[in-house]
């Protein structure tokens, strides 16, 4: 059987079905997975006459080939099987499978309400497969490798069943990498090749999307796909801008399928996003009363830094001098003027861009925030020229954050 998924394989559907009371099969799909169904009533009692196999972890939007191969050659001959293979690989073995009752009207082919085969009063028609089931083929006899061989051939060249995936080769992020707070670009580059070149390139209209954030009360991924607002797919890249996006670790999948739409690939990355903050105690210090000759103590004034566990540098910078009327206390120059305590050592200087604090990348694998701090005090020193009065300036940090 050639069949394509549509967008949904969660509700349970029925494909095929084939029953007489004591043995039977069936072929469904449910939450995401294709299943196959056997049973052998007439032997109940051995533990083997009901089971089932999970043939494949399915998608949406692509084409299977689901191909059973039921070997009984003797009635006696205990392990009795059938071969289960999707896209001509072998899956599993059903064993315990008898050779099936003579069957009249009970093969059913589930294809929405229009193409089967049933008795009017079963129960389970409206079980139906929700998209396209492209051909069906039955022999009354097991086929040989040889044959399965050329059964692909046919049907390779019949569908085009190009089973080269596309290649999902760059994000503009490697995984596990931290980002800064808010607003980014998610960004994928991707290309396509063809045993078919009708076949060739992407279709553009596949691309799919799953942002989720991790909470860690709950232990599970919860989506946050809305805060992708928009996007843009071509050929060869597409695009994807987020915002606001708050501090945490999240994760996004990116799922793209080929022209011919029977086969995807998808990229998964892990990120985290921090939201640093630089928080200075005070917006304004006094160093009091100045005395010429003599340092004078200002208030001390604490510098704090919280992020994930980026690398940064805090600098302190000049801005203003201090000033009253047209009278000037200059940046400090050894001897006199304006500057801050740097190593808390009671020693003056200039305010100069000093890197005055600063870390390397530190991972915090909790993704709790980091948090240093820093304290300094200014001070200034004056001669005997200078005229009475309050002096005001200003002064600034700044940070450079590693991503």
């Amino acid at each position: 059987m050639i069949l394509k998924t549509w967008t949904d394989i969660n509700t349970f559907q029925s494909l095929y079905e084939q029953w007489w009371g004591t043995r039977g099969y069936a072929v469904q799909i449910e939450n995401w997975h294709l299943y196959m169904w056997a049973w052998n009533n007439a032997e109940r009692d051995s533990g083997h006459q009901y089971k089932f196999v999970d043939l494949w972890l399915i998608n949406i939007n692509e084409v299977y080939n689901i191909l059973f191969i039921q070997d009984s050659t003797v009635w006696t001959d205990a392990w009795n099987n059938i071969k289960a293979y999707i896209d001509w690989v072998l899956l599993w073995t059903l064993n315990h499978i008898d050779i099936q009752k003579a069957h009249g009207w009970d093969i059913v082919l589930w294809k929405n309400t229009d193409w089967r085969k049933y008795d009017a009063t079963s129960p389970w028609n409206w079980h139906y497969f929700n998209w396209n089931i492209w051909e069906f083929i039955s022999w009354n006899y097991s086929l040989t490798w040889t044959e399965v061989g050329s059964l692909n051939e046919y049907l390779r060249e019949r569908w085009n069943l190009d089973k080269v995936a596309p290649i999902i080769s760059t994000t503009n992020f490697a995984s596990g990498s931290l980002l800064p707070w808010s607003s980014h670009n998610l960004e994928f580059s991707y290309s396509d090749t063809s045993e078919y070149g009708t076949w060739a390139g992407i279709n553009i209209g596949s691309g799919n999307i799953i942002l989720e954030k991790w909470d860690s009360w709950s232990s599970i991924w919860t989506d946050e796909s809305s805060l992708i607002w928009t996007w843009i797919l071509s050929q060869t890249w597409a695009s994807y801008p987020v915002s606001n996006l708050n501090y945490w670790k999240y994760r996004v999948s990116f799922n793209i399928a080929d022209n011919n739409g029977n086969i995807s690939n998808t990229l998964e990355n892990t990120f985290y996003i921090d939201k640093p903050e630089l928080i200075i105690s005070t917006w304004s210090v006094n160093i009091w009363e100045l005395n010429d000759t003599t340092n004078t103590f200002g208030d001390t004034i604490t510098v704090t830094v919280k992020t994930i566990w980026a690398g940064f540098r805090v600098k302190l910078k000049k801005n203003e001098t201090l000033t009253y009327d047209t009278d000037t206390i200059s940046y400090y120059d050894w001897s006199l003027g304006f500057g801050y305590d740097k190593n808390d050592d009671w020693n003056l200087s200039d305010f100069n861009d000093d890197v005055i604090m600063q870390e390397v990348e530190n991972i915090n694998t909790s993704w709790n925030l980091n948090t240093y701090t820093y304290t300094l005090k200014t001070w200034a020193i004056i001669n005997t020229q200078q005229s009475a009065g309050d002096y005001t300036g200003k002064i600034n940090f700044g940070i450079e954050l590693d991503y």
